[in-house]
């Protein structure tokens, strides 16, 4: 096989999307840290998932971070121990599920964390074109919506 038939992992988009997440998580981790802020970035994305639609259960917000059912248990007992989220009852057809919503508490911090990452979010915008910005998000929805389509998950 000659060096022009080799794929090479590390040249590709794959690559960069992954490395750049890691950074990215990286920087949360360093911004809550640096503030004392008690919160992963996993279970950061959980509350704001949890925020944007009250009522979640598990196993939709499990698929939302792309997550087994399980490690999104721990998430859900970690944010429920620190008073962040409060489950409850409801019923879907014939079957109760177990639904979540953030406390007051929970609400103070993610707004508490959300500020801390702001300054990040107008530097990028400031650093990034409007345009290029949703061209970003225009391709990596498409990325995403392919490899949604050519990946298994045991979600």
């Amino acid at each position: 096989m000659n060096e022009e038939e080799i794929i090479h992992y590390t040249k590709s988009p794959f690559y960069q999307i992954s490395s750049t997440a890691k950074y990215l998580k990286r920087m949360i981790l360093n911004y809550f840290n640096k503030k004392g802020i008690d919160l992963t970035p996993e279970e950061f994305l959980a509350m704001d998932i949890i925020y944007l639609q009250e009522g979640i259960c598990q196993r939709d917000l499990a698929k939302e971070l792309l997550k087994d059912r399980a490690s999104a248990g721990r998430i859900i007992s970690s944010l429920e121990t620190k008073g962040l989220i409060e489950r409850f009852v409801t019923t879907k057809g014939n079957h109760l599920v177990r639904n979540m919503r953030l406390t007051e508490k929970g609400a103070n911090m993610l707004q508490t964390a959300q500020e801390q990452i702001k300054p990040s979010v107008e530097t990028f915008k400031e650093y990034f074109h409007e345009e290029d910005i949703n061209e970003l998000n225009r391709i990596l929805e498409k990325l995403k919506n392919f490899l949604s389509e050519h990946v298994e998950t045991q979600i």
